[in-house]
């Protein structure tokens, strides 16, 4: 409760510069078309080479393995179930712009001065730009949350598509755990399949050594992400706690506030907030003379506990 009175002694909340004046103008609608997504889509082999690898387990475990039995069809219902949410997390991560600072919110910046000294100015394209905005040298705009540019989805991932990202990174770890425990209980199938072999055989032991491979990466790698996204962080704000809300509240500003669409690959009402204003946490951004209140109030309630009543 000390807390509380003393970020509202004064009648304001020290936590960052008051962006009301901005706000209508950071607001944009999702869109799908991000330097013509989908022909960069057809143009670039990367998406072609993500797809080839999906059809080398695809083919063997679904084409070339016939299946009879009640169990081994809802293992393959199942199976084309975590496919799809897979490939609809690729193409919204590809397709989708992550989002970019709003031009109406550049030149509000430029025409006020007293806005321009809350923000920094870019030193790639000499733009203001809001926090959690960093310039993407490929595709040379500053980029809402960016995170990194991604050559597997041929796309920044930033405010708008991380969600989907961070989701294909996890369909494409059960896609692969799915397909490998398949290949491990049913031992005569994956034995015989190599072992007699022909093009079912080749394929099998070929898709069984990169599942493997592929899912100790990404074992790896989505537990990285998973870290940043709780913690409130991107890859290039790594140990940055500035915007660490609590992880339910850090989860909400990359996949939504409804916990029902967390794992399923639409965008629904996006992440929470709007890119450009972000919440910070009161802890981190007090003063040092705020900070030093804050702890000569708690020690002297921890020295005169209050009376019971």
């Amino acid at each position: 409760h000390f807390l509380s009175r003393l970020m509202s002694s004064d009648g304001e909340t020290p936590l960052q510069p008051d962006h009301t004046k901005l706000s209508r103008l950071a607001k944009q609608p999702v869109t799908y078309c991000t330097g013509c997504s989908p022909y960069r889509m057809m143009a670039c082999p990367m998406s072609l080479f993500v797809f080839g690898l999906i059809s080398l387990t695809y083919v063997p475990y679904v084409i070339l393995t016939p299946r009879h039995s009640f169990g081994e069809i809802v293992e393959l219902v199942i199976f084309h179930i975590i496919l799809g949410f897979l490939i609809v997390s690729y193409i919204q991560c590809a397709l989708i712009d992550p989002g970019t600072v709003p031009q109406a919110w550049h030149e509000a910046v430029e025409e006020d001065e007293n806005l321009q000294s809350n923000f920094k100015r870019c030193r790639k394209c000499n733009l203001f730009k809001p926090p959690r905005s960093h310039y993407d040298s490929v595709t040379q705009r500053l980029v809402l949350n960016f995170d990194h540019f991604c050559p597997w989805v041929i796309n920044s991932v930033g405010f708008h598509n991380r969600k989907f990202f961070v989701l294909f990174l996890f369909y494409t770890l059960i896609a692969c755990a799915w397909y490998l425990c398949a290949v491990i209980i049913r031992g005569t199938y994956s034995t015989h399949a190599v072992a007699g072999g022909g093009l079912k055989g080749i394929l099998t032991l070929m898709s069984v050594m990169l599942d493997g491979v592929l899912g100790l990466a990404l074992t790896c790698f989505l537990g990285f992400h998973v870290k940043l996204v709780v913690k409130n962080e991107t890859t290039i704000e790594e140990g940055v706690e500035e915007y660490d809300l609590g992880w339910r509240a850090n989860v909400e500003q990359v996949f939504g506030r409804n916990p029902l669409l967390w794992l399923v690959p639409i965008y629904g009402d996006g992440p929470a907030g709007d890119g450009v204003n972000w919440p910070t946490n009161p802890l981190l951004t007090l003063s040092s003379a705020q900070t030093t209140t804050i702890s000569q109030e708690a020690r002297l309630l921890s020295e005169n506990p209050a009376d019971p009543l």
